[in-house]
């Protein structure tokens, strides 16, 4: 990844609407059709086909991480996610490491509490949408980010009402201005 340094050149950050198997189940492919009646097939294919060139994550300044998701249990690095070759099809195609899905689909725990420490399963997404999806802790956010030497991580994936939350000991922020909307 390249550090930017203005942050209207910063990339798209994709979402799971990426796998062509969850767009599907999520309804991106069939909100699409709905969109372009005539065409929407051949959209969909075009989307699904940028999405698999896209970034996953975008280092800003050299010290802030902007991803979908967020880091899942934190043992991969930014050369990691930079490293993954494309395209990326599916999250579990053969050569696609864990960190692909993390960045993605992960969230941070909406605690601070020790009790919140780690990384757990996350029930609120099910199975059937993010399979492997989990919550981390602040702990593992304050270890990522010095291992990586970054001040902070942002995350799009969630809508937050007031717009920004401040998470996990200002290390994490999730920005509902980054959330990305189906609108075409």
């Amino acid at each position: 990844m390249r550090a930017c340094t203005h942050t209207y050149s910063l990339s798209f950050s994709p979402s799971g609407s990426l796998f062509l198997s969850l767009s599907t189940s999520l309804g991106f492919k069939r909100h699409v059709e709905t969109r372009c009646p005539t065409t929407g097939q051949l959209v969909y294919e075009a989307i699904h086909s940028a999405f698999e060139w896209l970034p996953l994550g975008a280092v800003v300044g050299r010290s802030v991480l902007v991803l979908h998701g967020g880091i899942g249990d934190g043992s991969w690095s930014v050369a990691d996610l930079a490293s993954v070759c494309r395209p990326i099809k599916e999250f579990d195609q053969e050569g696609v490491p864990a960190c692909v899905y993390q960045a993605l689909w992960s969230d941070p725990s909406d605690s601070d509490a020790e009790m919140a420490y780690g990384v757990h399963p996350n029930k609120a997404r099910g199975d059937k949408d993010a399979p492997k999806a989990v919550l981390f802790g602040p702990d593992v956010t304050a270890k990522f980010c010095h291992r990586n030497r970054l001040q902070l991580v942002i995350r799009s994936h969630q809508f937050v009402r007031q717009g920004v939350k401040f998470m996990h000991g200002l290390h994490c922020i999730c920005d509902a201005n980054l959330c990305s909307s189906w609108c075409l």
